[in-house]
């Protein structure tokens, strides 16, 4: 579970596809998100807390957004920098780099204020 309050992360367990509106920076977490990557279908492995089973979760596409700071780390190919930076396992967004559609370079993203009820 992720939440923004205490950015406290726990490993997904889901058999579903996954989708997600836009809260940030997909690579950091900063609330910041200054560029929109455009990314197809693509899968994570995820390890259940309960009982250690690792399973593949599919992600529909969707854009990943970036800030600022971790921008400059993707357009440059830089991923296991970014990984060190961020104190991530190397090779951890290699799966992101493959799904990135027609290796396309994004477009600007302006933040949007998204309200929960």
């Amino acid at each position: 579970m992720y939440t923004r309050d205490d950015r406290i992360y726990t490993p997904l367990v889901a058999k579903f596809p996954m989708s997600w509106p836009p809260r940030g920076c997909n690579w950091c977490g900063d609330d910041e998100m200054v560029w929109a990557y455009p990314l197809g279908h693509v899968t994570f492995p995820r390890v259940d807390p309960n009982d250690g089973i690792e399973v593949e979760v599919p992600h529909h596409p969707q854009q990943w957004y970036a800030c600022s700071r971790c921008k400059p780390y993707i357009d440059g190919g830089r991923l296991d920098e970014l990984a060190d930076l961020l104190d991530r396992p190397r090779g951890y967004w290699d799966r992101l780099v493959e799904a990135r559609l027609r290796n396309s370079a994004g477009f600007p993203w302006r933040n949007r204020k998204i309200v929960f009820n």
